[in-house]
Parts: C-alpha cells; structure tokens; sequence
C-alpha cells in the first residue's frame, strides 16, 4: 500500500516526545481511546499504544482460567505453563524464586561497601536480623520484575503469584524433605564442596599478583633412608593437607616403594603413605602423585578407596587452619609462596615449569573457587532417576529439541548423589536438629544417630495439600514447560514423579539463552545485563552508564561495561515497545534451541512492522464507514472480487501455517507466517488493490471489500496474540477453515500479482519512465481468460501501462516489454541475460536439494512445503526457457 508506506517513513520520527503522554485513563478501566489524528496518534509511539491496557486486562480477570459455568474444562482442554525457572516444584504460575546464592551474595556486596549502623558483614547481625535484610531486598526487586512482567504485557494469573519462600511452600520443601529422609534417600555426609574464597586475583590484600599455571616439583623424603620421591602440583599450598602419595602399579620405577610411608618435611608428626593405583598417569609429571584428600575430588575418591585420612586445611573465610601446622592463619596465597620457600630452605624444591590450566572463579563474586571438606546433606538420586528417564524414552513426556532430549538422558544416566545443603543464612533451613547429650561427647557430625529431623506428623494434612498445592497439579497440569536448564527441569521431573506419581507436564521445550551482542552470557558482573524497559521505552547512552553505579561493579568492573556499553549502543537504545520486543524474541527462537545474540536493530526492525500494522489499521478504521457493522458470518457472501478470494486463502493458509507452527513448537516459522501475511499480503497488495474495489467499484463491490478488510485485518491481529469479547486477549484464534479454500482464484490472483511484478521489474531495468508498451502472452486458454477480466488490476498494480523483453512471470504466462529504439549494446544485454540464467540454474539446483532433503523427512508433515517447492520448480523451469529465447534475439540483433 503505497500511502500508507509513504506515511509509515515521514512517521519514523514522531513530531511529539512521548515522554510527553499522559495516560487518562483510570486504572483498571477500557483504555480511552483519542482520535486518530491526536499529535500522539499520528505516528505510532508504543508508550501511547500500550498504556493502560494490562490493568484492564488484570482487572477483568482476562488472565485466569477458563472454565464452563460447573468449574468443568472447556472442550477445547487445557494449556498450562509456568514461567521459567521454578527452583524447585511447579507450585504456581507466576512465581519468585529466593535465588538463595545470589540474593545473599548481593545483600553482603551492598552491607561492604554500605554498611547499616557500622556492621559491614553477615556475621555483625544475628540470622534473623539478616534475612530481614534480604526479605527487604527481595521485596524491592521482586515489585520490579512484576512490573517488568505487566510491562511486557504477559498474561500471568497473578491470583496464583507464589514464592519460593512462603509459608505454603516452605511446609511443601519440609515435608518432602522428612518424607525423603524417612526413606533413607536423604543423609548427612562429609563431601568436598566448592569453597569461594574471599580473595580475587585482583583484590587488594595481597603484596603481589598470585600466580596460576605453573607446575611445581618438590620431593617427599622416604622414612628410614635416604631416598625421595618426587612430586608436582599446581597448588604448592595443599600439600599442607598431604596424607598419601599414589603411584602407577606397573611403573618400575616406584615399584619397590609401594607401602612405605615418607615423612612430611613442614609438618613434623605427619607421615604419608605410597599406595599403587591404576588412576595415576605415569607420563605426567614425574609419574607420583601426592594426595590430598580433603580438597581435591580425585583425591577424596582415592582417599576412600585406599582408606587415607581426610585432613582440612582451609577455614571458610580462606585463611589456613590449625591443620596446616606453622601457616595456621596464613591466607591460602600466601601461604602458597611459603610453602615454597620453606621447601627450598630444605633442600626439596626442584623446579617450576609452566603447565596450562583452567583456574575455577565463581562467576557471581570473582573468587577462586576451593573444594572444601565440610558435612552436607545428601539426596541418594540412583532410586529416583530410572522413572524420569523412562517417561522421556517412553514418550510420556517429551522433550524439544532432540539434543536437549540427549543432553538430559546424558545427564539424568550419570547423576550423582545431590547436595542439599547450602552455607546460607537467606533460604529454606534444613528441618533437622543436632543434639548434645549432657555428659557426653557431642558425637560424630556425620553421623545421623546424633540429628532429630521435623516430624511431619505436626501437619500432615496441611503439608500434602501444598505438596497439591490445591488444584494445579490435579485439575491442571502443566501442558508446557518453557526453558532452557537440563537441572532444572530433571529436578522438577523427579519430584513430580516421586512426590504425585505424575509427570509435571507432558512438554518441554528447552530454548535458547539470550547473550548479549557479542555471543556472551549476560552478567551483572559484566554489565552486559539490558533491562527490558530500557527496550520498551529507550534510554541514552549516558543513562545507561549511570545505572552501571547503582549496581555492585567494582570500578574496574564498571569501565570495562561502560566500554561494552558505547560499542553496542553508540546512540542509546532506540524506544522498541512490548509488542514488537515480544515478537522479536519469539521470531529469535529457532527450533535448535541454538543460544541468541541480542540485537537491537532486529527488535527496532520489528517496531517498523508494528508501525505498518498501526497504519494500516488506521487507514482500514479511515475507509469503514461509522455505520459499518460486521457480517455475522465469515464464510463467503457470493460477491467477493478475485482478490478478495485470494487474500481469503492466503488468510486461511497463514492460520493454518501458524497453528502448526506452534503445534511443532516451530516459533519462528509461525512468526514468519504471520510476518508474510500482513506485511507482504495483506498490506502491500490487497489493501492497494482494495482502493480501486472501494472507491470505484460498485456499492456491492465496495461493501463486499471493506468487510474483506475488516475479516483480513482483524484475524490477522488476532494471529499476533471475530468473535464478540470484551478483549482480543480472549478472543478465539484463528484456525484453518476448509470453506476458505479456493486454489483455483488464489491461483489466477497469482497470475495478476505476476504479471505486474514483471512489468514493474522490466520498466525498472530498462528506465522506463513514461509510457510503455506492454504484451502479456498467456500460455493456456485459463491463463488468457484471467488476464483480460483482470488488466485493470494488473494496471492498477503496475503504474502506468508500458511494454517487449521477455520476463517470465510463472508457467502460466510471460510478459514482454517493447524496448525497440532503446537498446544500445545488444552485447551488453546478452551479458546481463546470462546472469539470469546462470541465477536460474543455481536456484533450480537449489530446489532441487530441497526436495531431496524433504523426501527424507518422516517426523512431520510436509506436504505443503513440498508443493510449495514444486511451484517453484516449474516456475524456474519456464524462467529458463523465457530466458533462453530471450538470449537468443539479443545475439541475432548482434549479427
């Protein structure tokens, strides 16, 4: 449509700021709409677009289930998904997780470098008094990811809004946990888990910079003589922890060293065993490996299997214990260069050499990770996973992409055991208490004759309600699961099934993460984060830089985010607006689950399509009349012209291209159906040729199109999230009609639409600019009659009547332009035809593998793209012949 693509580019730029808009209408009630021509309707600004419509929404209750009058489930069944990521069970529909680490780890950044009434740390406060801090924390947040949420414009039911942390929630975590340890599936243990220290490789506190990636040597002297055996180890200081030394069985060279003990050089009543075991690699360092047990996970393994002693040198705030003998208190760093030092006092140093290594950090707080020997409680997974692995293989359940599907029965088939426990003050408390008996000793930490677990006794009924949590997992289970984490969803599978004996949905559709432009994942501590409503509604640059302050970046942390900041956004981010943002990131997602780079420019591309819908509808609103009513029926009224059947097919085919689309889980293709409709369909051709219908056409001819107009539109818009509701939020979406079918008129149409595309093309090529002469010469009696009852479309969609150069229009029909007098080098064209042809054969080789490829295929139906691909084989077959005997005039008029 031409006008309203004229209008669309002088729109662009709004001739209002619409940080200006002042939205009228009461919360809760039908936006107040203003008429169109408003300086702030003129151009379309989504801030103007969308305000106020989510708390109508909300308020009407559009979100909540729909159900018969009896409570009962419609006919059409149910659809249930929770947003992603549940932490824990699928208790609710929208929900908070208490994102325990990272809650905490953020609460204490802002305690050091805020302190409250001078307590800087956790441990100035009681536990109480802390988890007021991060409940005070959670609740500010948590009202600003609601708000993002309603910004979007999701349709949660907020009445079902939960938290990880509430009371009914916290009953449903105690009770499965009694239940699974009344089963002897949960125990206490002593287990290696990652320790963060509190030392950054850049923080100050050290004198110097600590070094990685370097293998160091030393000998351990052998108890009752003169010999040594030697070491490496990247992490000197651990040998403070030493209690074994493993070698290779078959390796001759330590053969006769196998059961003697060697004496600790630092730490004077320590001795070490030598132990044989097929583990070590004999052509690594020196072939003898030194074993510490209790912070090292190949170690600790070695350690139970040869039944070493367990011996923790590292105290939780990093610092070496009383274990490590004269570095007791020492940081780890320091004491690694001490170490060091003090073996070369010895006489037991040997060399350093490089080695590479990847050094553990924790993504959220920088630090070097440790392991770190410390009582946890365990879930024994062995029992629970075999039934989620059946209900995926069995089909039960299913999960989309197939790599994902892979990646999860990878992960559930290799499971071990599950640490419960976290070193938290900010989370669920474990329901378990140890005793001390008067008079006794306190009693081995790990064992369990010394721990009393909550009764579930106290409220059983209350309890396995929540475990229910009322109807949701009885009267609606989740049909979808949309996410993108393999432990997330293997736990929820688990507990569904130890806790219902049901899965907790039936599908699962793992999509991709959104990385920022430069393909990594987004961080705080990167400042690659893009909060959506600097999308919805655009920010400046120098806005973005300031909310970098408000974080937790360190400085040096927030220079290199302002640097990544003026890269990807030189100009700011342009305003987006909810739909076109929501409609982006749908189109983004690839039926691979494949990660996505935010790109603004795609989502600002989209905002475009939102402004052609927003004129076009304007221009549909314009040419209805004020008496105009729809027709109560949408099947055919017997007087719809040649385009109106045919942009009713291409209304019908996009439904059923969507429907199915979604149905597979294929987003982008759905998207790309809707996209190919209304832009290139419905836009830029029917509403063009409507203009003639409406203003020229008879009164049953003009009321026949504006109620094609209206049809085509309003389904159209309906496709994006008639019937008679109060909302397009419930309306009923468009399906696929079969009364809608007519290939014959939408092929005669194509016909019409082929023949101006080729007159536009030639007039273009050959510069045409006033009048031409045109030929059409249809290659079938069917064509021919088309063509005659339809030049006054094919003119009123070409321009001005020009045409004789061949240009192949499909297998029905070739156009010709007559170019007598204004061909100077027949050469010249015949080079240029040669390309086309050379064009041709490529994309009839193209097609041709397509066919191929989709003759292979046998999980879905492709019938449609395989006639798709047909057509266009038989297109390009008659292209080539038109082009042949094109090439061929030019080279006689060379002669």
């Amino acid at each position: 449509m031409a006008s309203t693509q004229k209008n669309s580019r002088k729109q662009d730029v709004p001739v209002v700021d619409p940080r200006d808009w002042v939205e009228e209408t009461p919360a809760g009630q039908r936006k107040i709409l203003k008429p169109l021509e408003d300086d702030f309707h003129k151009a379309y600004l989504p801030k103007v677009v969308e305000s106020a419509w989510y708390s109508f929404w909300e308020d009407q209750g559009l979100f909540k289930p729909r159900t018969e009058k009896n409570g009962s489930l419609k006919p059409k069944g149910k659809y249930v998904m929770a947003i992603p990521p549940p932490n824990f069970s699928t208790l609710y529909i929208p929900g908070c997780d208490h994102a325990g680490i990272a809650t905490q780890a953020v609460v204490e950044k802002q305690l050091a470098r805020n302190p409250i009434d001078n307590k800087s740390k956790r441990q100035d406060f009681s536990r109480s008094e802390f988890v007021r801090l991060c409940q005070d924390w959670k609740e500010d947040y948590h009202r600003a990811i609601n708000k993002t949420i309603r910004r979007l414009g999701i349709s949660v039911d907020w009445s079902r809004e939960a938290f990880t942390m509430s009371p009914q929630l916290s009953r449903a975590v105690t009770e499965t946990f009694v239940r699974l340890h009344s089963e002897g599936l949960i125990y206490r243990a002593n287990r290696l888990i990652e320790l963060e220290g509190t030392t950054k490789l850049d923080m100050p506190g050290y004198d110097k910079k600590i070094e990685f990636g370097t293998l160091t040597y030393f000998k351990y002297p052998i108890e009752g003589s003169n010999q040594t055996i030697e070491v490496a180890t990247t992490r000197p200081e651990t040998m403070l922890g030493d209690t074994g030394i493993a070698v290779h069985p078959q390796d001759d060279r330590y053969k006769d060293l196998v059961g003697k003990t060697v004496q600790h050089p630092i730490i004077p009543d320590r001795k070490l065993r030598i132990i044989a075991d097929e583990y070590v690699e004999r052509e690594f360092g020196t072939g003898a490996v030194k074993l510490t047990p209790a912070h090292d996970h190949n170690d600790f393994n070695l350690g139970k299997k040869h039944d070493l002693t367990f011996i923790n040198i590292l105290n939780e705030d990093g610092t070496l214990s009383s274990n490590a003998g004269p570095f007791a208190g020492e940081k780890r760093f320091n004491a690694r260069y001490g170490v060091i030092e003090e073996l070369k006092k010895l006489g037991l140093f040997m060399k350093q050499e490089p080695n590479k290594m990847v050094v553990p950090i924790c993504s959220r707080s920088g630090d070097v990770v440790e392991p770190l020997l410390k009582p946890q409680w365990w879930m024994k997974m062995e029992p629970l996973t075999k039934p989620a692995i059946d209900v995926v293989e069995s089909g039960e359940l299913t999960i989309r992409p197939d790599v994902q599907k892979q990646q999860y029965l990878q992960w559930m088939r290799n499971l071990q055991d599950w640490c419960l426990s976290r070193q938290l003050w900010w989370g669920h408390q474990i329901p378990a208490y140890h005793v001390t008996v008067k008079g006794e000793a306190s009693g081995d930490d790990t064992n369990d004759d010394y721990w009393l677990r909550t009764l579930a006794v106290q409220y059983p009924r209350m309890a396995r309600q929540d475990l229910r949590s009322r109807e949701l997992l009885s009267d609606y289970d989740y049909g979808d699961r949309l996410g993108n984490y393999t432990i997330l969803v293997s736990r929820m599978i688990i507990f569904s099934l130890k806790l219902t004996g049901k899965v907790p949905f039936s599908d699962v559709y793992c999509h991709g993460l959104i990385r920022d432009n430069e393909g990594r994942k987004m961080s705080k501590s990167l400042g690659n984060v893009i909060d959506p409503i600097d999308v919805l509604d655009g920010i400046s640059l120098d806005n973005l830089h300031q909310k970098l302050l408000t974080g937790n970046l360190a400085q040096s942390e927030v220079k290199n985010a302002e640097k990544f900041q003026k890269k990807a956004f030189p100009q700011g981010i342009l305003e987006v607006g909810a739909d076109a943002l929501r409609f982006s990131h749908v189109n983004y997602t690839q039926v691979s689950g494949i990660d996505i780079n935010f790109d603004v420019k795609t989502m600002h591309s989209y905002r475009k399509f939102c402004n052609k819908i927003y004129q076009a509808t304007k221009y549909v609103l314009g040419k209805l009349r004020e008496d105009f009513v729809p027709r109560e029926s949408s099947a055919f009224s017997g007087q719809e012209s040649l385009s109106e059947k045919w942009i009713l097919t291409k209304m019908n085919t996009a439904a059923k291209q969507v429907n199915r689309g979604l149905e597979e889980r294929e987003f982008a293709r759905s998207t790309q159906a809707i996209y190919r409709y209304l832009y290139d369909e419905l836009f830029d051709i029917y509403i063009e040729n409507s203009k003639s219908l409406i203003s020229d056409g008879t009164p049953e001819e003009a009321r026949s199109a504006m109620d094609t107009l209206y049809a085509t539109l309003e389904s159209g818009l309906r496709l994006i999230p008639g019937d008679n509701t109060s909302s397009i939020t419930i309306a009923e979406y468009p399906t696929y009609e079969s009364s809608f079918d007519d290939p014959r008129s939408e092929k005669a149409y194509e016909l019409v639409l082929g023949c101006s595309k080729g007159i536009r093309s030639l007039m273009a090529e050959y510069a045409f600019k006033d009048t031409g002469v045109i030929y059409i010469a249809p290659l079938d009696q069917t064509s021919r009659d088309t063509a005659y009852t339809q030049l006054g479309a094919i003119k009123s969609l070409s321009g001005k009547i020009p045409l004789k150069i061949i240009f192949t229009v499909s297998d029905d029909a070739n156009v010709y332009l007559k170019v007598k007098y204004r061909v100077q080098d027949a050469a010249k064209e015949a080079k240029k035809v040669k390309v086309k042809l050379d064009e041709a054969r490529r994309e009839q080789a193209d097609v041709d593998a397509i066919k191929v490829e989709l003759s292979k295929v046998q999980d879905k139906d492709v019938t449609d793209t395989m006639q798709s691909a047909e057509k266009r084989k038989r297109d390009i077959e008659a292209s080539l012949q038109a082009l042949q005997e094109t090439l061929s005039m030019f080279e006689k008029m060379q002669i």
